[in-house]
């Protein structure tokens, strides 16, 4: 009994607040600003800061001597007895203070169970706030029914702040109709870029540019185990720039805690979804019906949405798609690359067919890329390469291009300078005109490469920037001729070259 009584003690108060903590000034201004709620729903996958924000909150409240209480709810509160016991030690801290008055019973036909009397509550005058953390360890849904009546009879001085994953299976509809709910979701408890930067200041001794900071705030889209993570990460790494490029899903820690705070404590046809949508950067019904061989993906889209499982929504005019969070997908696509190497190669497989047939060829390239079928690649950028080179899209095609072996370009002369004119606006005209010479796609004053004169110009245009280049006393008027003069063997006026 001693054993019991000490385990609910230590339930009794918010766990002790991390060393580095931001002041969630923005959501106290949210729970001022609402007075008539009842309830304030904290919800949001695991490590968005929900605990420290409601020990935060409780601090808050009592500065202004208002009464609180708190329990951290676990697996075993599901037994309604032990819950209404703990719901009692509780309550207990609030009546001490609170006044009571003896009024008719509001309550009838409740029956509460065990020692706790919701009396104790629903008669108090004075002001109170309980703190109810992990609410989503409750799963019956009569035990959570529970909860949702005590709610309903709160008397307008009191509130209940509860902590969790996933949303209550108790109604809030009519909460909401009245006014009397306020829900705080993922996107308003992660950090704010200024938040961030206070956050990484207060962990991390190692000072960051305004750029690396944004960056990283970029990458973990606020998530505060994201970002502590990497401010631990950060102090042992010699070059901050280069831990921030290559941080991602697969760092250790992230992988470690996403696959057992997240994915593990998912339905299996749930894991079995998130792992076969993991390649995908765009996620509509339609395609993820096709990888997953399901006809029900929009369904499950909206569901993971609704349960904030790193997951958001894309604005769109057209259709209804979604993205996982960076380090969440980085995450699922790295354990299946390692676990499942033949399904990873599968999955880009069928995405890039698919987006092939609905005529989108640049995530098409991507996909087949990721699968390493290189022929089709080629095959698409062939198609593509030089309208994407006209309208800009130049680190695209280095990105693509330097992920395809050198030689699978030897015989593809239109593709080998599409490849070069990227390499000189990423690196400039030395690269090009070297990556040109491995090619043996070389500019020959004589003839007409390859008998094709948009490619012999297009090589005579790196042959002048590298006279220009290398200042080696050419006078500029002759190469302005010898421009003029290759502009007369370019039979269209879409040529980039022009």
């Amino acid at each position: 009994m001693n054993s019991q009584l000490l385990h609910l003690a230590t339930k009794l108060d918010p766990p002790p607040p991390p060393p580095a903590q931001v002041i969630r000034s923005a959501i106290w201004a949210a729970v001022r600003s609402t007075p008539l709620a009842r309830l304030i729903l904290l919800r949001a996958p695991a490590g968005f800061g929900k605990t420290t924000t409601m020990g935060q909150l409780q601090n808050q409240v009592k500065e202004l001597r208002i009464a609180t209480a708190w329990l951290t709810l676990e697996d075993a509160d599901n037994d309604p007895a032990r819950l209404l016991a703990g719901l009692s030690t509780a309550t207990a801290q609030i009546t001490l203070d609170g006044s009571t008055r003896s009024t008719p019973n509001p309550m009838r036909g409740f029956r509460p169970l065990g020692e706790f009397s919701v009396d104790k509550l629903i008669y108090l005058t004075s002001p109170f706030v309980l703190f109810l953390d992990n609410f989503h360890c409750i799963n019956k849904p009569d035990v959570q029914q529970l909860i949702g009546n005590i709610i309903e009879k709160l008397p307008p001085s009191g509130r209940i702040v509860i902590g969790t994953r996933v949303l209550p299976k108790f109604d809030l509809g009519q909460l909401r109709k009245d006014g009397q709910i306020l829900e705080l979701d993922a996107h308003l408890l992660r950090f704010s870029l200024e938040e961030t930067i206070e956050f990484i200041g207060a962990c991390c001794s190692k000072p960051l540019t305004e750029e690396e900071l944004s960056r990283l705030h970029q990458k973990t889209v606020g998530w505060v185990m994201g970002l502590s993570i990497a401010s631990l990460a950060l102090k042992k790494s010699e070059s901050s720039a280069d831990f921030i490029k290559s941080f991602s899903g697969a760092h250790p820690k992230i992988a470690n805690y996403m696959m057992q705070e997240v994915f593990a404590k998912q339905p299996q046809n749930i894991q079995e979804f998130l792992l076969g949508t993991s390649v995908l950067r765009r996620l509509t019904g339609p395609l993820c019906n096709v990888l997953t061989g399901r006809d029900d993906s929009a369904e499950i889209l909206k569901q993971l949405d609704a349960e904030d499982l790193f997951i958001a929504p894309i604005e769109s005019r057209h259709e209804t798609s979604y993205r996982y969070h960076s380090l969440f997908s980085g995450t699922l696509r790295d354990f299946l690359t390692r676990e499942r190497p033949d399904d990873a190669i599968r999955l880009h497989q069928i995405a890039s067919a698919w987006y092939e047939s609905q005529n989108q060829p640049v995530p098409a390239i991507d996909h087949a890329l990721e699968a390493k079928n290189y022929e089709k690649a080629m095959r698409l950028l062939s198609w593509k390469a030089e309208t994407l080179l006209e309208q800009g899209r130049i680190n695209l095609l280095h990105r693509w291009f330097s992920a395809i072996p050198e030689e699978m370009l030897a015989h593809d002369p239109m593709l080998q300078v599409t490849y070069a004119w990227a390499v000189n606006f990423v690196k400039g005209p030395m690269e090009a005109t070297a990556l040109l010479n491995r090619l043996g796609c070389e500019y020959r004053s004589d003839h007409l490469v390859h008998g094709n004169p948009l490619i012999h110009v297009n090589l005579l245009a790196f042959h002048l920037l590298m006279k220009a280049y290398s200042a080696l006393g050419q006078d500029k008027h002759e190469v302005v001729e010898m421009g003029r003069e290759a502009l007369k063997l370019v039979s269209t006026g879409k040529s980039f070259v022009q």
